[in-house]
């Protein structure tokens, strides 16, 4: 799934990494400055929910998209109340994802960077 999502935004942005454990997000939010996140909630080691608190902490300015597949009300909430920009379904994604992450990136920058990272 993490494969298929970054070729799907790779037409429209730079993606700098991918990670595949909660563990891993910060660090590589630190390493490569991206403008845009998107974060599944249910990552191993640390959910996506745990790491969105500490994200904002270090960069207010990043835009987070959280991306899942809980349905629950109370899981978007919560992504919410910690500081997500979008919640999207995965089943979703294919028309939710790409206009998510550029409103995102819009409401988190005074301008918006010709040259567009995501981690």
């Amino acid at each position: 799934m993490q494969e298929m999502i970054a070729k799907f935004l790779s037409e429209q942005f730079e993606v700098v990494e991918i990670v595949g454990r909660g563990d891993q997000v910060l660090e590589a939010v630190v390493r490569t400055q991206p403008d845009a996140i998107v974060l599944d909630v249910s990552l191993p080691r640390r959910s996506g929910l745990q790491v969105l608190p500490e994200l904002r902490q270090h960069r207010s300015s990043l835009a987070v998209v959280v991306l899942t597949t809980h349905l629950s009300e109370l899981y978007r909430e919560e992504a919410f109340r910690r500081g997500a920009d979008a919640y999207i379904l995965k089943e979703n994604a294919a028309e939710e994802l790409l206009p998510s992450v550029c409103s995102a990136i819009g409401a988190r920058s005074s301008k918006f960077h010709a040259t567009k990272r995501m981690a």
